[in-house]
């Protein structure tokens, strides 16, 4: 499935000390939709990051108690 920025309200990017991987979260203007997680090469992160500014609102994201188990049982 594919969006467009229109239906997309924000972006927040998840940095984990350590690892080689962060995570890119889309939040969506539909309050009912879940948000949309993808996991992103954390040296890609600038340029990333960058193009979406260009776009869209970056906001913090913040870690669930679940994200948080999820990241540790890595899920």
């Amino acid at each position: 499935k594919s969006y467009t920025y229109g239906e997309i309200e924000s972006f927040g990017i998840r940095e984990y000390s350590g690892e080689e991987w962060s995570e890119l979260v889309f939040t969506f203007k539909k309050s009912l939709r879940p948000a949309l997680k993808a996991s992103l090469p954390t040296h890609l992160l600038p340029q990333v990051k960058k193009a979406l500014e260009a776009v869209l609102l970056e906001t913090e994201v913040k870690e669930s108690a679940f994200d948080a188990l999820e990241r540790f049982l890595r899920f």
